[in-house]
């Protein structure tokens, strides 16, 4: 993922934030900021086992849920990276 592709998903993310009511709201800003969280990490090349303290924070605070799920999508894309990758 390019840096422009992160710039387009935080777009779409906080334009869902704009729209969403009631319930939606509080889902839509978790998304994005679960987003913000895997874009910075990817960036960064690392893995969700190399969050810091503050990222650790924003997911805990968030329903079990989201946590579930964001763990299941970084392990899968670690998962992917990693079988794509020659081996040495």
């Amino acid at each position: 993922m390019s840096q422009g592709d992160y710039n387009v998903a935080l777009i779409v993310a906080q334009d869902a934030v704009n729209i969403a009511e009631g319930n939606e709201l509080e889902e839509a800003e978790n998304y994005v900021k679960l987003l913000n969280i895997r874009i910075d990490l990817a960036q960064n090349e690392k893995t969700i086992f190399d969050i810091d303290a503050q990222q650790e924070q924003i997911i805990r605070n968030m329903p079990l849920l989201y946590l579930k799920l964001f763990m299941v999508k970084s392990l899968h894309t670690q998962y992917l990276n990693s079988a794509t990758k020659p081996a040495v």
